[in-house]
């Protein structure tokens, strides 16, 4: 949900994909996208600031601060939190959201006070990493992050692993592909230090008639595959001293 400006989900994204993700295990709660978090979040002893880039209804993150107070979690995405159908009681201090597009607004930060303090935690589970194939526009949100990361901190990216280069969905949607020696590569080594990296495989049910055949699937696979794609999340550290 990251760059799309749209106030609602657009009917091409509904009508074209309705039922896909039935039979995901790469996206389900305790599934690998939370699993990522609670692996980082272990390696605090006190609390955090987690920063959530595209977080739609933040999930896998914002459980951070609603299980320690002392813990602040700030989600963003272009679409509003009513469309998303996000969960913010009233009374929750620590958990933030912001409507805005983190990548393309530079105006962001200086109107939203809390995005100039750093961030112990940055996660990016599938928003703009996967649909970023220019170098330019990738430096660019890397220096971002880096600038918003405690020295101390780690950024976390979901991305597609495989033979690199970039499909494209009926609605518009992209996935940028990388082989993970790309990641100690510029621009990624100009910012980050690679920590490990966790490999995936991404399960996921086609969908049903009506649905299909009419929907073209870029990812190359039939109805009744269910290995779709290879994800792997990759644990950034932050370099003190960059290039950039």
């Amino acid at each position: 949900m990251f760059g799309n400006k749209l106030e609602t989900i657009p009917e091409s994204h509904k009508s074209l994909y309705e039922g896909v993700g039935k039979g995901d295990t790469w996206t389900k709660k305790d599934g690998p996208r939370e699993a990522a978090i609670v692996y980082i979040r272990e390696k605090f002893s006190g609390p955090v600031k987690i920063l959530d880039i595209g977080c739609g209804k933040g999930l896998n993150t914002k459980w951070i601060a609603e299980k320690d107070l002392q813990s602040q979690w700030v989600g963003i995405d272009a679409v509003s939190a009513e469309t998303i159908g996000i969960d913010l009681p009233k009374n929750a201090t620590n958990l933030t959201f912001i409507k805005g597009d983190f990548l393309h607004d530079n105006e962001l930060e200086r109107v939203t006070p809390i995005l100039q303090q750093p961030f112990e935690i940055i996660v990016d589970q599938g928003a703009a990493f996967v649909e970023i194939d220019e170098i330019d526009e990738m430096r660019n949100y890397l220096s971002k992050i880096h600038k918003h990361l405690a020295d101390n901190g780690f950024f976390i990216a979901l991305t597609c692993q495989g033979k690199p280069g970039t499909i494209k969905f009926p609605d518009g949607r992209k996935r940028v592909f990388h082989n993970l020696e790309d990641f100690e590569k510029p621009p990624f080594s100009e910012f980050f230090e690679v920590d490990h990296v966790e490999s995936n495989f991404g399960e996921s049910i086609l969908p049903e008639e009506p649905y299909w055949p009419h929907v073209k699937n870029p990812m190359g696979t039939k109805q009744g595959d269910e290995r779709q794609l290879t994800i792997a999340h990759v644990f950034f550290k932050k370099k003190i001293s960059t290039q950039a």
